[in-house]
């Protein structure tokens, strides 16, 4: 009796093993042309994974019904691209959470491999707009991507979440929101200012910086005047506009996923419209 116990016992674990199992993982997705959607590319933080976004992109999908399809794309330290998932032809804004093997690598590497994961996008999908969405250092990869290339697909929109655009020094960055040039510019900032006249004229930015320290004008980890530099190199651009988060859910740790970003973040993507003329709005 006690055998016929562990064997079903046993049989039952394989069963639910196998329903938690992980999506198949596949070279490269069936292709579909989706030149009429616009897809939204997550990029996570340092030490972050294809699951680091989430809540963004479950808000997106459950909660606005901007999404309806997603898909994930892992790229190995060599570049090497593996996808998870797939798209249809009734998608309508699909998520595309890119992942980096190498999480740590320099964001240089990771703007490459960017690069290297929309021009695979375009061959199967046959993408000509993208927006994009990043965290942490994701965003700094998505800034320094949209200086470099040019040609499709292009990014329309993109939205920074607690970004380090001048590295993370608080004596670097000291003071509030109220700037026009940081205390010292270092030679991350240097670069990304080196490339101003790269910017795409046509870019639509959003970047959201946190309080969680208000004593340090930090959110824990980046400092305030760090997130917003934004506004010294997109400061060229079609629309750039800047959202401050004070308060607990403002930390480093989870300003991604604070229902003030997730709103912010569907308005931007799914309810501002481009004016006419440039828009260029400092924090409040």
């Amino acid at each position: 009796m006690r055998n016929c116990l562990k064997i079903l016992f046993l049989t039952a674990l394989l069963f639910l093993v196998a329903g938690c199992s992980a999506p198949e993982t596949l070279e490269a997705p069936d292709s579909v042309n989706l030149s009429n959607t616009v897809p939204i590319i997550l990029v996570h933080g340092s030490g972050g994974n294809e699951h680091t976004l989430d809540e963004i992109s479950e808000n997106l999908q459950d909660k606005y019904h901007f999404s309806n399809e997603k898909l994930e794309v892992l790229i190995s330290s060599k570049g090497e691209l593996s996808y998870r998932g797939k798209l249809t032809k009734n998608a309508k804004h699909p998520i595309i959470a890119v992942a980096f093997e190498d999480n740590e690598a320099p964001i240089s590497d990771w703007a490459k491999w960017l690069q290297t994961t929309t021009d695979d996008l375009e061959k199967h999908f046959k993408f000509k707009k993208m927006d994009g969405v990043g965290y942490s250092n994701g965003g700094l990869a998505l800034s320094a991507y949209v200086q470099d290339n040019q040609a499709t697909p292009r990014f329309q929109k993109i939205i920074t979440l607690g970004a380090p655009f001048n590295d993370l020094s608080e004596e670097d960055n000291a003071g509030g929101a109220d700037f026009k040039n940081v205390a010292h510019q270092t030679a991350m900032l240097k670069s990304f200012l080196s490339k101003k006249k790269q910017n795409p004229s046509d870019l639509e930015f959003l970047s959201i910086a946190g309080i969680s320290d208000a004593e340090h004008n930090t959110d824990s980890i980046v400092p305030l005047q760090s997130a917003l530099s934004s506004r010294l190199i997109f400061d060229n651009i079609h629309v750039y506009m800047e959202k401050i988060e004070r308060g607990e859910e403002a930390s480093h740790q989870t300003i991604f996923k604070s229902a003030e970003s997730i709103e912010l973040i569907h308005w931007f993507l799914a309810e501002y419209t481009s004016p006419e003329k440039p828009v260029y709005q400092l924090a409040k």
